[in-house]
């Protein structure tokens, strides 16, 4: 191998170089899951809406909740 070939290649430093963090614009749940919330919301608690997305779907309701709230905050400003 080249780098067993010469022992000088064998010491110094390795530079990587990665991309830095791009935030992407993407829903985290399903076209689904978020139409199934939307019709809940319009008859039932948020809550409420969230649990029932959560089994129905079977995802985490926690996530769903917390992304909710993160909505209605960006939504806010």
């Amino acid at each position: 191998m080249w780098l067993k070939k010469n022992k000088l290649r064998q010491k110094g430093e390795i530079i990587i170089i990665l991309q830095g963090y791009t935030k992407k614009n993407i829903h985290p749940f399903s076209s689904h899951v978020l139409n199934t919330l939307s019709i809940l919301t319009t008859k039932l608690p948020m809550k409420q809406s969230v649990q029932l997305t959560a089994s129905i779907h079977k995802i985490n309701k926690n996530n769903l909740y917390k992304y909710v709230i993160n909505k209605i905050k960006n939504d806010k400003k």
